[in-house]
């Protein structure tokens, strides 16, 4: 393999002595010389002085190694169209009865399930606050019948897990309870299949509503 020679110093006697490249020794705990991260250095060892000529032998494939790692590096994720988002908001204001402007959605996944929280932004908002309890309600009663057209609506997509929580709604609990500033569903299943589909389902909601709530399980 072709190397590339660096002439550090032009003046002085030549080189009396070089140690053979098949001489080096491993460094730092590699097993071979021409591992990828070896720099091979070779100097004379016969005398030492100021104007000693020095070479430094470069493998290409350390040359190339900044380059390489900077081509590794991951391409950040392209920002969310703003216009689907745009569309899923004006969707969701229509069917839920309510603006998102004025209320907060969270999307929590747990170990047994998730739950859908929805509160009014000014807690003075009593007409804003009865809405969505009145939605949510209604919501609470179409998932548990397996019925799903709602968000199917508002995504103008079947979000997914929306198949096997349909399928498997005799395996899932759909509880509603009021909260100070609007209403909760608590969503609990012991199918593991329901399970991971509830997980999916909410995991979706969090990207396509953009509430930036973990996607982890709580």
């Amino acid at each position: 393999m072709w190397r590339v020679l660096f002439i550090l110093s032009r003046e002085g006697p030549p080189l009396s002595k070089c140690q053979p490249h098949s001489q080096i020794q491993p460094r730092n705990g590699f097993s071979s010389p021409a591992d990828l991260h070896e720099v091979s250095t070779l100097l004379s060892v016969s005398s030492v002085q100021p104007t000693m000529r020095s070479f430094v032998f470069l493998r290409p494939s350390v040359l190339c190694l900044c380059p390489l790692a900077l081509v590794a590096q991951q391409s950040p994720k392209p920002a969310p169209d703003p216009s689907h988002h745009d569309a899923v908001t004006s969707r969701g204001d229509h069917a839920m009865g309510f603006s998102h402007e004025t209320t907060t959605h969270h999307f929590r996944l747990y170990k047994t399930g998730g739950a859908i929280d929805v509160s009014a932004n000014n807690p003075k908002n009593s007409a804003t606050r009865d809405e969505i309890r009145m939605h949510l309600s209604h919501i609470t009663k179409r998932f548990a019948a397996g019925d799903f057209d709602v968000p199917m609506f508002i995504h103008d997509a079947t979000p997914p897990g929306v198949p096997v929580m349909a399928k498997l709604r005799d395996q899932i609990r759909y509880q509603y309870s009021d909260t100070p500033g609007g209403a909760k569903i608590q969503i609990s299943t012991d199918n593991l299949e329901a399970l991971q589909a509830i997980h999916a389902f909410l995991r979706f909601q969090i990207s396509d509503h953009q509430t930036h709530d973990p996607t982890e399980v709580q």
